[in-house]
């Protein structure tokens, strides 16, 4: 009788685990929920759009000085190590030597719901203002053109700049779980879509 009765209590305590353990949220799945990672060897629309053949700019036409900057922010996920950024104007000066002038930037952050963040939260995530933002700017694969500000952001300038022109921003060894492109321009209009990519996985 107490071998029957031991049996059905370690039965009992052996269901009871399992229920839990089914319904019991995985960290992964807690993550998820915050925002899907975007999908590797694929464009992604960063600023204006491109479906097809038909593409659309994002335009700027504030001016440098007043900080006319525009900020998209990506979940990339941890096991992407290089992030491409292909980036193509328009309605920009069409006379040689009277090219626009662009400024970008790319930070990265490893905090959770860094591409989601908001002002305020009832859950146990960092907000807007928590979120800790480096720069990753260094990472890229030729910093020959590049200088840093001040404020020890890495920008890369893009000079000249006349319609139909197009330039590539590539980082490699990338160590971040999100992405965030900034980019500063005066009368013109671009087009950008970062496309990610790993070594470990093919």
């Amino acid at each position: 009788m107490n071998k029957l009765l031991l049996s059905i209590a370690i039965a009992g305590i052996i269901a009871v685990g399992v229920l839990w353990y089914s319904h019991e949220p995985t960290q992964e799945m807690a993550v998820e929920s915050l925002g899907a990672v975007v999908p590797m060897n694929v464009p992604i629309d960063i600023l204006g759009t491109r479906a097809a053949t038909t593409t659309t700019y994002a335009n700027f036409t504030g001016n440098l000085a007043a900080g006319a900057t525009t900020t998209t922010k990506k979940r990339i996920g941890n096991y992407v190590d290089m992030v491409t950024f292909d980036i193509f104007a328009a309605n920009a000066s069409s006379s040689p030597g009277v090219g626009m002038t662009a400024y970008f930037s790319v930070l990265g952050s490893n905090d959770t719901g860094c591409e989601t963040a908001t002002t305020s939260t009832i859950y146990n995530v960092p907000i807007t203002s928590e979120i800790r933002w480096f720069d990753i700017g260094r990472n890229t694969v030729n910093l020959a053109n590049s200088l840093t500000l001040d404020t020890s952001t890495t920008t890369f300038p893009w000079t000249g700049i006349l319609v139909g022109d197009s330039t590539q921003i590539v980082l490699k060894d990338v160590v971040a779980e999100c992405i965030a492109f900034q980019a500063n321009a005066s009368s013109t209009s671009l087009n950008v879509q970062m496309t990610t990519r790993s070594s470990f996985y093919r």
